[in-house]
């Protein structure tokens, strides 16, 4: 830990050059295409009043993410179609970051000085940063505006004053690196680009160009009210897609992609030339089998990387690069391929048929479950697999209730412990054996064998014993099914030719194995007898838990949870709750008759109010076109523009419809069985959202 906080010190140091620049810039006019192709229709279509704020482009999940004003978040394909949309009623979001080592969250801005981590998994808010103490809102209007992820720190930028504040969001607070004051105004958004090490600074109608300490261009954007600025990868063409977003107050929805638009990428390095595998030191059969058409017939792009028998399902699982996951027989067929996201190069099986264990090469592990075909439990191991240049974790296999997790960057076999919800470094092991591709550990050989730049190297008594040139090329998963006492075995291997070069799953007889008589040793035993082996047990004492299961604190005691907490537990414990659907969990709602002080205000039984008690937690959710039987009680007219809402659970809200003097009492109508009230006071009349007032 101590190498890794002197090396973010150093990534700090470097970025914050970035940003040794002055203003004094002509700008020029725009480079890219003249017009624009507007790809919001499909956000429209489902959020006609959807004010598009920011935007940024998510490699690891080959999405756009774009974010509105009333606190939605969106997710499409980069040309506007496949819209999904999220909706927090009450914030006022105005930018997304995203952090180039997941694919499960991203980072959201709120302007009244808030950042949230959202999971896509989930829908919801995982965690929460406040950072008002260096962003304030000033005038009700001018706060964070914008937010983007540099090399391990999130910058945000303050409309009020144009400051950039760096933090680091690490731990459960965030912490303030730096302030930079560069003189940028009206910083709308900031965009890195890391593949070009430009920051991209959106504000006055201008696009800025930041490189190597300086403003390298500054150019006049087109359109009005824009927001939010991302590009697409582009290297190494010396143009890409711009994409920008306006503001237009719900007017419509746009969301600008501009072709053309100049990049300057960086020259690389010639690569070190891999040796050339000499067939002829390949020990079994020269001729391969291939299994792949099973998993092609299904998804002919397929790019198989890790490989292992589930001996207890009787099944293949093979990878792949682009997050899928294909299962067949031992024949290559009845396959099924299932889709989980991320990079995924590796793939292990513990013993446990009901699962396999995935490595993606950003550096996570999965628990997949072969029966629901989804992710089941995630363990980030990023502190401990070298990550460099887009090499990361490339092997995964198990041994003796340990994972060994290889990186394609520096070779390196990291030992982990996954028996708990955090994984630990048990050793670091090291063959210097260049570009690992693959591990598999063989039980019955007590042997490891490793995938390394096309030659397969066995490993016993933590010493190499042999070394074979594989048949032919980008091989990049290997396994064997059990075949002792036998002196040879069949052995399986996959190898990735990319989208378009076909799917190959090979396999070659007659390879020789070294079967030992190995005297049988519990290493995972099951103590409370639950049926799980104490390493994936969170509790091997306790026949009532086995797996840890997410509880939400409940600070304001109103039974809606917030705060996400894995806990070892069967049942929730005191200050917990099974649900997360507060929206403030500062704030308690008072129920009517319960005779209790819910909200802990010192008064019992009294009215809500938004100002308060907040939203409600659960009704304020609720669709209002939909009708309202059963969660609501009843309403009631009042004076001065008020009505009074009492929801299903006892709880009653007092609304403002109009701000009037008049005592005359409101009439309070439904609308055509929704949850779409009138509320009609004189010559005022309005149309409301019955669940939250508005």
């Amino acid at each position: 830990m101590q190498f890794q906080s002197v090396k973010k010190w150093i990534s700090l140091a470097t970025v914050t050059s970035l940003f040794a620049f002055t203003f004094a810039y002509a700008a020029s006019s725009w480079p890219a295409s003249s017009s624009a192709s507007n790809i919001g229709s499909g956000i429209a279509a489902l959020y006609p009043t959807f004010e598009a704020s920011g935007i940024a482009w998510h490699a690891g999940r080959n999405q756009m993410i774009v974010v509105g004003d009333e606190g939605q978040v969106v997710t499409m394909n980069k040309d506007g179609s496949a819209v999904t949309l999220w909706s927090f009623p009450g914030k006022d979001l105005e930018a997304v970051a995203v952090d180039p080592n997941t694919t499960e969250y991203v980072y959201l801005a709120d302007e009244d000085g808030y950042i949230y981590k959202f999971s896509f998994s989930s829908g919801t808010i995982v965690q929460t940063w406040d950072v008002r103490a260096y962003i304030p809102e000033v005038g009700g209007k001018l706060g964070m505006e914008s937010l983007t992820y540099m090399n391990g720190y999130f910058y945000a930028g303050s409309q009020s004053d144009g400051k950039i504040s760096v933090f680091d969001l690490s731990g459960t607070s965030a912490v303030v690196k730096e302030t930079l004051d560069y003189g940028l105004g009206n910083p709308q958004d900031l965009y890195y680009a890391s593949e070009t090490s430009v920051l991209y600074a959106l504000g006055n109608g201008l696009l800025r160009e930041i490189k190597n300490g300086a403003v390298s261009a500054e150019y006049s954007l087109l359109g009005s009210g824009q927001e939010g600025v991302t590009l697409l990868p582009g290297c190494p063409s010396s143009s890409t897609t711009i994409y920008i977003t306006e503001d237009l107050g719900g007017a419509g929805v746009n969301v600008k992609t501009y072709t053309g638009y100049p990049i300057t990428c960086p020259v690389a390095a010639e690569p070190t030339p891999e040796p050339t595998p000499d067939p002829t030191l390949w020990p079994a059969s020269s001729s391969a089998t291939n299994l792949g058409a099973g998993i092609s017939a299904i998804y002919p792009s397929f790019e198989a990387s890790g490989l292992v028998w589930n001996a207890g399902a009787g099944k293949f699982v093979v990878a792949g690069d682009n997050g899928q996951v294909a299962i067949t027989d031992i024949n290559g067929a009845n396959a099924g391929v299932w889709t989980v996201g991320g990079d995924l190069e590796g793939v292990t099986y513990t013993g446990d048929a009901s699962y396999v264990y995935l490595g993606n090469e950003d550096g996570y592990i999965y628990k997949f479950s072969m029966s629901s075909h989804s992710i089941v439990q995630t363990w980030d191991v990023r502190s401990f697999i070298t990550i460099s240049s887009g090499k990361g974790m490339e092997g995964l296999t198990y041994a003796n209730g340990y994972f060994y997790a290889g990186s394609q960057s520096d070779g390196k076999i990291s030992v982990l412990d996954l028996s708990g919800t955090s994984a630990s470094l048990v050793e670091t092991l090291n063959y210097n054996l260049g570009t690992l591709s693959d591990i598999f550990y063989s039980s019955e050989e007590d042997a490891l064998y490793i995938v390394a730049s096309g030659y397969l190297y066995t490993v016993k008594a933590g010493a190499i014993t042999s070394t074979y040139a594989i048949p032919g090329s980008i091989q990049e998963g290997l396994t064997f099914i059990p075949g002792c006492p036998a002196s040879t075995n069949t052995i399986y291997v996959t190898e990735d030719h990319g989208e378009t070069g076909g799917v190959y799953f090979k396999s070659y007889a007659s390879f020789p194995v070294n079967c030992e008589t190995v005297v049988p040793v519990v290493v995972d035993p099951d103590s409370d007898g639950d049926g799980v082996a104490a390493s994936l047990d969170c509790d091997d004492t306790d026949a009532t838990v086995s797996s840890y299961t997410t509880f939400y604190k409940d600070n304001d005691k109103d039974t809606y949870g917030y705060e996400a907490a894995s806990l070892c537990k069967a049942s929730a414990p005191s200050g917990y709750v099974t649900n997360n659907l507060d929206f403030d969990d500062t704030k308690g709602i008072e129920i009517y008759g319960d005779k209790k002080d819910n909200d802990g205000d010192g008064t019992v039984d009294e009215v809500n109010y938004v100002s308060t008690n907040g939203y409600h937690p659960y009704y304020s959710r609720l669709d209002p076109s939909q009708s309202y039987s059963g969660y609501i009680k009843s309403y009631t007219g009042l004076n001065y523009g008020d009505y009074l809402v009492k929801y299903g659970d006892n709880s009653t809200y007092r609304y403002s419809a109009f701000d009037i003097t008049s005592k005359t009492l409101s009439k309070v109508s439904p609308q055509s069985g929704t949850a779409y009230f009138k509320i009609t006071s004189g010559s005022n009349s309005k149309i409301i959202n019955a669940y939250t007032g508005l």
